[in-house]
């Protein structure tokens, strides 16, 4: 999901960070993946994607190219791995299979890796093992920081870490992680600066990021025109765009060895970043925090669509979404419900809202205005305003904050029974039961199926159910139809003329219906009732009425109402989760009281 809706971000304020190795910000989940894109990043826009396209979309391959840049992608990821589901009691660093760039399903970003570094709760491993691999998506994953599994690794099967056993070797991590220490600042600044080209970048893009080589590549690549040329030259225009984004927007110089990084209260230099875990457990934090956060941010921005609001509202709500995960207001929703959980929880957000927001929004400039408008919808575009809140409205809105807080901490949690601000769940749609068809005119065709020497009704199971197959039963009736001579033809012909006028047929007076008389007038002769009053016709051939077969002629029988009822209960299955037994009742067409039941996927454990 987030993969197909992450297509705008609003950033979050983040607090913490700058702190070594025991961050404050609410804990992270796992990291985005967005799709590969093409194009030019408005600075203006929030975060407008570019199409997305396959990484080979436009281009025609054969069995003979050279695969060129596969090498290369080979040797930028050939890390050694275990895997998680691997049996790692007895596996060693030199026992385990190197990683195949080939194999796509065994890549960090499909695939459940245990970290080296980090102990991961047997709970959440096992769901994530059940989990791997995640389904191969239509797009390359994106990311808005740079990928956690990308510093998760080790040099050398020699290199010391917390969990060796769950080691993988990638020899360019240390620079990967002195560079990240240098341009950290810049890749946090982006996500929040829309002039900054925040857009996510893929992997192959954020390699080159953490590689650091920013100079750009201005040679073409050699070779007649064909499709490696072509693709190897569109990967050496997507590495220039990354390498003038640092060089020329942030300012920075390529990687040196030689680099000292100052990191909080630390400085970093090749050799510490690699010996000193709190270094390598800031980082790893971050790329999961950030990566998390800018996700939640990009969804909640689409569903809520905050796109006409103003700058000031969104990094409000923003500001609450984030505060609203911090282990001290979880801690504080933990409560038993007789403790007011919702009020004290409320009550530390409107705490920490107060010290943030302490005095009245500025005005929006011109530009800003402009931007909102566009992307405001039509209707709505004439109720927009520019202004400046006054100190009146600010205090009138800091009067309110506290119950506003603790109606939006009760809906956000969930609760309550959300009202008026939200929607009520929409069931599933049930076609409706089939109305009584106007009466038909009959043909010798359909005199003749209600006859014993019509065909038999085929019965097939659908969904473990026997229905009638009422298709191929018309076709077999064709069939014996069109064998018949010409006499037998022209019988059944002369008793569908007598159904549909009304009339008896040779005479004959009608089969008694078994009511007793009781004095009362009979229905006038042609009247709806002798209309559909079941009729044996005697020699030469006799015709009788087959329930099955006269369901195929009249409609909301009780099989029809069995049948919509199979339906729904299914549906609610299905979408809302429901199961159970439903039992009904009621006249068919005919006035018979009949009685239906059916459970779907009832269990007694």
């Amino acid at each position: 999901m987030l993969m197909s809706v992450s297509k705008d971000i609003a950033g979050s304020h983040l607090q913490g960070l700058n702190l070594l190795a025991v961050p404050h910000v609410p804990d992270g989940a796992p990291h985005v993946k967005r799709a590969r894109t093409n194009g030019q990043i408005s600075p203006n826009e929030d975060l407008a994607m570019r199409e997305a396209v396959h990484g080979d979309a436009g281009y025609t391959t054969s069995k003979s190219k050279t695969r060129r840049g596969r090498k290369k992608s080979r040797r930028a990821s050939e890390l050694i791995v275990a895997p998680a589901w691997t049996d790692i009691s007895s596996a060693t660093i030199a026992s385990v299979l190197p990683f195949s760039g080939s194999s796509v399903s065994e890549h960090p970003f499909r695939t459940f890796y245990y970290s080296p570094f980090a102990k991961v709760s047997a709970v959440w491993a096992s769901a994530l093992r059940e989990a791997s691999p995640v389904q191969q998506g239509p797009n390359a994953a994106l990311y808005f920081y740079p990928p956690p599994f990308l510093i998760d690794t080790i040099p050398s099967a020699t290199a010391v870490c917390r969990f060796p056993e769950h080691a993988r070797v990638d020899d360019k991590v240390p620079r990967y992680l002195l560079n990240l220490a240098r341009i950290r600042e810049f890749c946090r600044a982006r996500i929040f600066d829309r002039t900054l080209d925040r857009r996510p970048l893929t992997i192959g893009e954020w390699r080159v990021a953490l590689w650091g080589d920013y100079h750009p590549k201005i040679h073409s690549p050699k070779g007649p025109d064909s499709s490696e040329v072509r693709r190897e030259k569109r990967r050496q225009d997507e590495r220039n765009v990354i390498s003038l984004l640092f060089h020329q927007v942030a300012h920075l110089g390529s990687y040196s060895p030689q680099l000292t990084v100052s990191l909080v209260d630390a400085t970093v230099d090749a050799t510490t970043v690699m010996s000193n875990p709190d270094i390598r457990a800031t980082l790893l934090w971050e790329a999961h925090e950030l990566n998390f956060r800018a996700d939640v941010m990009a969804l909640d921005h689409l569903l809520v669509d905050t796109s006409d609001w103003l700058e000031r509202s969104k990094w409000e709500r923003e500001m609450m979404i984030s505060a609203y995960d911090r282990p001290a207001v979880q801690k504080e929703l933990e409560r038993p419900r007789k403790d007011a959980p919702v009020k004290k929880a409320a009550n530390m957000l409107t705490l920490l809202f107060r010290a943030e927001i302490t005095g009245p929004g500025p005005a929006e400039t011109q530009d800003n205005f402009k931007l909102r408008v566009g992307r405001a919808r039509k209707g709505d575009r004439d109720a927009l305003a520019r202004k400046e809140e006054t100190m009146e409205e600010f205090t009138k809105r800091m009067e309110q904050l506290p119950d506003k807080v603790y109606t939006w901490v009760s809906n956000w949690r969930g609760s309550q029974a959300r009202k008026s601000t939200s929607t009520a769940w929409n069931g599933p749609v049930i076609p409706a039961i089939s109305l009584p068809r106007q009466p038909q005119s009959r043909s010798g065709l359909d005199m003749f199926q209600l006859s014993q020497e019509a065909p038999q009704v085929p019965v097939v199971e659908v969904n473990g159910r026997t229905r009638a197959d009422v298709a191929q039963w018309r076709r077999l009736s064709k069939v014996a139809w069109d064998k018949l001579t010409p006499e037998k033809q022209e019988f059944y012909t002369h008793v569908a003329q007598a159904r549909n006028e009304g009339e008896e047929d040779n005479g004959e007076e009608p089969e008694d219906n078994g009511k007793e008389d009781n004095g009362e007038p009979e229905a006038a002769e042609g009247s709806d009732e002798d209309a559909r009053e079941e009729k044996l016709v005697t020699a030469p051939y006799v015709v009788v009425y087959s329930p099955v077969v006269y369901a195929y002629h009249d409609t909301r029988r009780a099989e029809d109402v069995a049948h919509w009822i199979d339906i729904l209960m299914e549906a609610l299955y299905k979408q809302a989760g429901w199961a159970g037994f439903v039992c009904v009742a009621g006249p068919d067409h005919k006035g018979e009281l009949h009685t239906y039941g059916y459970s779907v996927f009832m269990s007694f454990h």
